[in-house]
Formats: C-alpha cells, structure tokens, sequence
C-alpha cells in the first residue's frame, strides 16, 4: 500500500504491514455512535482462511482519534485487543490519519450526515458503515458497503469481503474520492445551493 506523503509520519510512528488499519474519529462521550460495536467486531476478524488476504484482518488494527470522559471505560473495553487499539488523544492531522488507514469502519447506533464518512471518501478511502441516518445515501456498493445496524456479523462479513480480493479496498476508496469530489466538493455544493434558491 502506498501511503500519500502527508501520512508518511504516522506510517512511522505507529508501524503496519499489509495488516487492516481503520480510525475512530469521534468525542468519546455517551453519544459516541457505537464505538464499543467496533471492539467487537475487530475481536471476531479471526477467519483462518485470511493468511492469503490482501490485508490481513486478523491483525487488524483500530485507532481512536479523540477524547472526552469515556475514554477511561473505551479503554478497559478495549484492554483484551492489547495492541490491536490504539487510543491517539485529539489529533490536528486528521487528512494524514484517514490517508494513512485502509477503510472507514462506522457501525453507528444513529446518525445524522457524518461529516466523517464525507471526510474518508475524499481522502479517497472505502467506507463500511451501518444504514442509518443519511449513510445509505452517501456509500454505495462502489464506494463501500453498507450493512444493517446492530448486526456484528454483517460487519465482519462486509470487511473480509473487502480485503480478500488484492486491490479492492483500494479501488473502492479512489470511486469514494471521485463520487465526493464531484458531489460534494464547495463548487458541487454550491451549484446545488443555487439551483434550490432558484427553484430549479
């Protein structure tokens, strides 16, 4: 995997082969949307047939970007994933920390827009995240997978099928960065803007 030059200096610091790497951007407080879900499922990708993954999800990786008053608790819940978690406080570099993991992982509870799926899909990243909110109107099945809420397996199933295949998180992740750019960009937004004002 290639990493942009901007994610160069996380790649470093925290060190990964061909192994899963998905972030957590969130305020860890009591409306965080579902991280314990995420301990879970990153607990059960133990599929022995993934020796010959592109990525190997076995060794997935988990990075928690943010703070707030449960992290204390996030961090006890995540205690048997050892170093499989890592809790990296509030971060300015967020851009060159979604460009130095594989895929957005969000099974949220609710959502309203998550700026962070928009956020991962420009930094031309596949997103796997739970149909709810706005979500199924932003991931498609060429950008990513979208997988009922509260449903672990779902989960799982959708990120073995994204890292079997050699290069397909990687082709997911370059639509999900065409579809935003040309949706969702501030000239996208503002031509849709203009055509609502106008009544067309």
């Amino acid at each position: 995997r290639r990493a942009p030059s901007g994610s160069l200096r996380i790649c470093s610091s925290f060190g990964f082969g061909r192994k899963l790497v998905a972030p957590a951007i969130d305020r860890l407080v009591a409306a965080h949307p579902g991280l314990e879900i995420r301990f879970e499922v990153f607990d059960r990708l133990v599929d022995p047939v993934a020796e010959g993954f592109d990525l190997d999800v076995r060794v997935a990786q988990l990075w928690v970007a943010g703070e707030g008053e449960l992290e204390a608790e996030l961090r006890l819940q995540a205690a048997p994933l050892g170093s499989r978690v890592k809790f990296l406080g509030v971060r300015r570099d967020i851009p060159a920390l979604l460009a130095a993991c594989d895929l957005l992982v969000l099974p949220s509870r609710w959502e309203g827009n998550p700026l962070v799926i928009l956020e991962a899909m420009a930094a031309g990243r596949a997103v796997v995240a739970t149909a709810v909110g706005c979500v199924p109107e932003l991931v498609s099945a060429t950008t990513g997978r979208v997988v009922p809420s509260e449903q672990q397996e779902a989960l799982v199933e959708a990120l073995v099928e994204l890292c079997s295949t050699p290069g397909f998180t990687q082709r997911l992740g370059q639509a999900a960065q065409r579809e935003a750019h040309s949706r969702f960009d501030v000239r996208a937004m503002s031509r849709g803007y203009i055509r609502l004002f106008e009544g067309r």
